[in-house]
């Protein structure tokens, strides 16, 4: 994504070379819309200035005069009319294009990187996990906090007998919240999505934990069929899991004994799985597709013993097909397997995630799939799990357009993964919020090591990149310069009218400085016309100036094709900057007004026409 094709509609340099039909509409349509806006407050002009007269018949002389000098010269009146109307418009368009566009460059790098920093594996494969605990990135700088993100491909039922492929995102609810949001990406509050994701609240595994240091690891094993490897899996601090065995179960009594040594951590599951000669075989037998027995048998394990501490496996459970039955024997649990598939069987604690579906954000083509209650079942190719959907998403960072996508709870879509098969709940990428003011501390951080083998993208430099396109950086300088000078002519138009008045109008200011009518009070009429005419101007200027802006950014929009930005423009007012320069113009016409009628008006002899005898 660049900003090159937010401005310029999906163009290239080539493009513009040859003059595409896009461009020439480009250029062409403001030309249009100002005319039809000249043309429209032409008319409009006069008969609001006989109405004016009329309503003004029994006001001060200064403004009965200013409305029937209006309404007695309706071409000149119009024509001024309809020059700032343009002048104010075309000021307008141009700064709230130029808004627009600054404020595109912002949501395409927050859309690429949705906090501050993204961190993801780099040529030497090493994970932000490896490289550092949560603890470790979040003293990077005080404020910092760190978000594990998830992304796993799953299947999901599509219309009718189809099947769509979807990605599931894992994210902290709490780094939802703190994501640059827009109102178009979700029918939703935020509040509301982060609400509803995060009702069944955090979730992580379960299991003993264990002491740091070299500890003995001692299980009875009793087997009837088909040897299994056995070996635990044991999650780390930092939340990787390790898969360490503890021996091979054969036919009859084993006792598996083995030391270890671990920094913490936590047992989350015993595994057992076919060895590697009976694995072969059955990838063997499946290939030629042959109709044979599969590897079956019973197997009891004993309590696992981790020095003085005893772990009661009997209370686990194992929720994989390939386990036929399960019932405890005294201190033991006694599984019965046949390998209907290549599969890992898993023996670990109850999760909170066994109970409840998995709360999803889904996009709208996947939450059009979805069954009764907005229940859908996600194959993760070697499991499955139910999901529920809480809230809609038509946009969210880091997705294209046309891709579907859930957002889970990180947590419990880990949790949900490693359960069934330890190890796949592990995120690959990290997430960095970083205050403003410690940006510059984490990137010098981040490019030291351990963090330096990691890939980091940083939002601030993406916004850079993008705003110091010489393109884009043209056609900002382009429509600021274009609003000043709209805001300039505008001022000398009306300046031009009132020196215009003063010179056409002497001997009528003749006659009325002969009839008692003094020098302020035929400034205050000419303060009057002007002002007159310029807050018509303003008012007329605010209606074109929102009628060129919606359509020539609508324009960009459909025109861009394969290059529109992501997320797509939205009108950005501009409302400060707009009034700042309206007051500007304001003061500086009030000014020039003031100081010409003042030198014009100064004398205390009435003004002699052209053609006076006298």
């Amino acid at each position: 994504m660049e900003w090159v094709s937010s401005t310029t509609g999906g163009s290239t340099s080539e493009t513009l070379a040859s003059g595409g039909g896009d461009e020439t509409l480009l250029l062409l349509l403001p030309g249009l819309v100002c005319l039809a806006g000249a043309v429209l407050a032409s008319r409009l002009l006069a008969p609001l200035m006989r109405l004016a007269e009329r309503a003004t018949r029994r006001s001060a002389a200064p403004l009965r005069l200013a409305a029937l000098a209006l309404a007695r010269a309706p071409a000149r009146t119009a024509a001024a009319g309809a020059f700032v109307v343009v002048s104010v418009g075309l000021a307008l368009f141009a700064s709230a294009y130029r808004e627009t566009l600054q404020r595109s460059a912002h949501d395409e790098a927050a859309f690429a990187v949705p906090l501050d920093v993204t961190l993801t594996e780099g040529s030497k494969l090493v994970l932000p996990g490896d490289a550092a605990t949560l603890a470790g990135y979040e003293r990077l700088a005080p404020g910092v906090r760190a978000y594990p993100a998830l992304r796993r491909a799953a299947g999901v039922a599509g219309v009718g007998s189809s099947a769509a492929s979807v990605t599931v995102l894992g994210l902290a609810p709490d780094a939802l919240a703190r994501l640059r949001w827009r109102d178009d990406f979700s029918p939703s509050s935020r509040s509301h999505l982060v609400s509803r994701l995060s009702a069944d609240g955090p979730a992580a595994l379960r299991g003993p934990a264990l002491p740091s240091g070299p500890v003995q690891t001692d299980m009875n094993v009793r087997l009837r069929g088909t040897p299994l490897r056995v070996a635990i899996d044991v999650q780390r601090p930092g939340g990787a899991i390790d898969t360490i065995p503890i021996g091979r179960a054969g036919s009859g009594d084993s006792i598996f004994r083995r030391s270890l040594g671990l920094e913490g951590g936590r047992i989350v599951a015993v595994e057992l799985a076919l060895p590697t000669q009976e694995r072969n075989w059955f990838l063997h037998v499946a290939h030629e597709q042959r109709t044979v027995r599969a590897p079956a048998g019973s197997i009891t394990l004993g309590p696992l013993r981790l020095g003085t501490q005893t772990v009661d496996v009997s209370r686990w459970i194992s929720p994989t097909q390939s386990v036929t039955s399960r019932r405890s024997v005294g201190d033991a649990v006694r599984l019965d397997y046949s390998f209907s598939e290549l599969e890992t069987l898993v023996l670990r604690p109850r999760e909170a995630t066994d109970s409840r579906p998995l709360r999803v954000l889904a996009s709208p083509s996947i939450a059009r799939t979805a069954g009764p209650g907005g229940l859908l079942s996600l194959d993760f190719d070697d499991q499955r799990v139910n999901a529920r959907i809480v809230g809609i998403l038509d946009r969210f960072p880091t997705f294209a357009a046309d891709d579907d996508f859930l957002v889970a709870d990180g947590s419990r879509l880990s949790t949900t993964l490693d359960a069934s098969t330890p190890g796949t709940g592990r995120a690959e990428e990290l997430w960095l919020s970083v205050p403003a003011g410690s940006a510059h501390a984490v990137d010098a951080r981040l490019a030291s090591a351990p963090f330096s083998r990691l890939d980091s993208t940083s939002r601030r430099a993406v916004l850079s990149g993008l705003e110091s396109d010489p393109l884009a950086r043209a056609i900002e300088y382009t429509l600021g310069i274009a609003a000043l000078l709209a805001l300039v002519t505008a001022a000398v138009g009306l300046w031009m009218t009132l020196v215009g008045d003063l010179r056409d109008e002497r001997g009528d200011f003749f006659d009325l400085e002969a009839q008692g009518v003094g020098p302020e009070t035929i400034r205050s009429h000419l303060r009057t016309r002007i002002v007159g005419l310029l807050a018509f101007g303003i008012g007329g200027g605010l209606i074109l100036g929102w009628v060129l802006s919606r359509l020539v950014v609508s324009l960009v929009q459909v025109s861009a094709g394969t290059g529109s930005p992501e997320p797509p423009l939205v009108l950005e007012p501009g409302w400060p900057l707009a009034l700042a320069t309206l007051a500007v113009l304001i003061a500086a016409v009030i000014a020039a007004v003031e100081l010409t009628t003042r030198r014009a008006l100064r004398d205390d002899m009435p003004l002699r026409p052209a053609w006076s005898a006298e």
